[in-house]
């Protein structure tokens, strides 16, 4: 069997070394490309307001075209359908924030490990 130099195990260490760091790199900058959580609820509670808004204009003014009981039912009808939407929507970014939040420890993990004093 061949002994291994001290040199050999620094070069393969250094080789790893590298290959961590460009892979934290590059989770990192496709984590810097994704909207930030407030974005993503802002834009979920937009859909909420924007919903009850216009649930609010068809019971407000749909009277005056149409009989008022086919006027509600199909405005609750809709509005029934955007708040599954919605719904949905929302658990599925929040199930992307989850995601995210698991991905950020694992590397911020990684990283500490990377940053640990040599002895």
């Amino acid at each position: 069997m061949s002994d291994v130099t001290r040199e050999e195990i620094d070069a393969k260490l250094a080789a790893t070394e590298a290959r961590i760091d460009a892979t934290l790199q590059h989770a990192v900058a496709k984590i810097d490309h994704l909207p930030s959580t407030w974005t993503l609820i802002g834009a979920v509670g937009g859909g909420f307001v924007a919903v009850a808004a216009l649930t609010i204009a068809v019971l407000s003014y749909g009277g005056d075209r149409f009989d008022g009981g086919a006027s509600v039912g199909a405005s609750l009808e809709t509005t029934h359908q955007l708040t599954k939407q919605n719904a949905e929507q929302i658990k599925k970014i929040s199930d992307q924030i989850s995601e995210q939040q698991q991905m950020l420890n694992l590397l911020i993990q990684n990283a500490n490990r990377q940053q640990k004093p040599k002895r």
